[in-house]
């Protein structure tokens, strides 16, 4: 970059492009290019995203171990007695309450289902996510916000914080 000189010292202005790969690798990558469909019929995203796919069962076991994990911070850390520990058991909750609607509550797996839930779910599956209102209404909105402020907005607004990726 070119340096500026001024009465007070040199300025190097520098642009952060992390922003920018981040929106190009989600939107890009993710949505816009699912190739393979016009070669063998099926996109690879559509593949990957199906229904028990690998996606799928990946996102469960993450939220899995996270609730684990949150869980087991919670419990070493509950005598300190701060706010902050709470924040670990509602992530523990929070975690364990997607990965089990992730799989529809094992629905597929045990073969046990709730017909009032699946006869209205949009999937015609035992789980909150897919019930006519969240799916059409919430769903989409919810994942962009959260992806924002979770992503972009917690990464400039608490920098301090160990589990996000260090500013350059």
């Amino acid at each position: 970059m070119k340096e500026i000189k001024t009465p007070w010292g040199s300025i190097t202005p520098k642009v952060d492009l992390f922003p920018i790969y981040y929106l190009i690798f989600i939107y890009g990558f993710i949505y816009i290019f699912p190739f393979g469909k016009s070669l063998i019929g099926i996109s690879w995203f559509d593949f990957l995203r199906s229904e028990d796919g690998p996606l799928e069962w990946i996102q469960f076991f993450q939220y899995l171990f996270a609730s684990i994990i949150s869980l087991f911070i919670f419990i070493k850390s509950r005598n300190k007695k701060s706010f902050k520990i709470l924040i670990w058991l509602v992530l523990a909750l929070a975690c364990f309450i997607i990965a089990g609607e992730e799989i529809s509550w094992s629905e597929r797996i045990t073969g046990f289902s709730l017909n009032s839930i699946s006869e209205i779910n949009v999937q015609g599956e035992t789980n909150f996510h897919n019930l006519p209102f969240f799916h059409h209404n919430l769903l989409d909105l919810t994942f962009i916000l959260s992806s924002l402020f979770l992503g972009w907005i917690g990464w400039r607004k608490w920098p301090n914080v160990k589990s996000l990726p260090g500013k350059n």
